[in-house]
């Protein structure tokens, strides 16, 4: 199944054709407010440095095993392994409860949670980190109803002892292009107590072209996305913290080849990426060449990966 046309996912280490629930197309769901800048940020090269193997298979319907390694001078190299595991499968769609995990046996980190759709519009999700060294675990908790056309959810991030984000979102499909919504913030520390937050968003989407914007007190920021060709598709994101007088711009573009494509990225930092990858039809195995370049500091990274994916779960990486 082609991994572009997937509905939205959520926010996990699962394969770009991975599918949790039924794609419909004849649906008007606006996505939630993540997913705002999504055809934008899609876009956006995943650059990385060294020499990457990873490894995917599809050891069951219901079973997918991963692995990861990473060789690299600095800061040094990296290994991880992990996978997932859903209750089901029904034609080509996994079914849901689904628990996923990776471990790095080195550092001690993990990444684990779990998705599950108790009802087709109802998506309950939990993630826990663990991150290297003696920083403190993190958890998210997301309750998500998902109708026709609209979308309400409820998140619970950086889950500490001492702090606790939480939000309330609500996007709605006003006409067949237009989205608006709204979201509440609240940050509560230890020491600081509760700092509320509010925000407006709204999107406008074409078969090929999108803008959206979502404005609050702390950032405000505007996303574009044009299909300027067949195979040639362009994003542009701009992000201003006024309390920090800080500014960024990204241009995003991809290039879809035969079998391969090319992303690249620049942004007001001066830097600039591009990826090449890979995919021939007929082998298990994917490749990647990621550059990255920062013209102000004069840094270069260069980056190679290669994937063993007997199951074809990786085309788009």
């Amino acid at each position: 199944m082609d991994g572009g046309r997937c509905p939205p996912k959520v926010f996990t280490k699962f394969p770009p054709c991975f599918q949790m629930y039924p794609d419909s197309k004849e649906s008007s769901n606006p996505g939630n407010m993540w997913q705002l800048h999504y055809l934008a940020c899609r876009l956006k090269p995943k650059l990385f440095g060294g020499v990457v193997l990873d490894y995917t298979d599809q050891v069951a319907p219901n079973k997918i095993l991963r692995g990861s390694c990473l060789l690299n001078l600095y800061p040094g190299g990296e290994f991880s392994f992990g996978g997932i595991y859903t209750s089901g499968k029904n034609g080509k769609l996994l079914q849901t409860p689904t628990v996923y995990a990776d471990i790095n046996p080195i550092s001690m980190s993990a990444t684990m949670g779990f998705v599950y759709f108790p009802l087709s519009c109802l998506l309950v999700e939990a993630g826990l980190q663990r991150p290297p060294g003696k920083e403190p675990v993190e958890a998210q908790t997301t309750v998500e109803y998902r109708g026709d056309c609209s979308t309400l959810t409820f998140h619970l991030e950086n889950v500490r002892k001492t702090s606790v984000d939480i939000s309330a979102s609500y996007l709605r499909s006003v006409f067949d292009h237009l989205v608006l919504g709204a979201e509440l913030f609240a940050e509560w520390t230890q020491s600081g107590g509760i700092v509320p937050d509010a925000s407006i968003a709204a999107r406008y989407q074409q078969d090929d072209f999108s803008v959206a914007s979502a404005i609050s007190s702390k950032t405000i920021s505007v996303s574009s996305w044009l299909h300027v060709h067949p195979k040639v598709q362009v994003g542009t994101l701009f992000v201003c913290e006024p309390n920090l007088a800080k500014t960024s711009s990204f241009v995003f573009c991809k290039w879809d080849l035969c079998q391969a494509y090319v992303k690249a990225m620049f942004n007001s930092n001066q830097t600039f990426g591009l990826i090449y990858a890979r995919a021939p039809a007929n082998l298990p195995v994917s490749m990647a060449i990621s550059m990255w370049v920062n013209l102000y500091t004069n840094r270069f990274l260069l980056g190679l990966k290669l994937i063993l994916d007997p199951s074809d779960l990786q085309r788009d990486y």
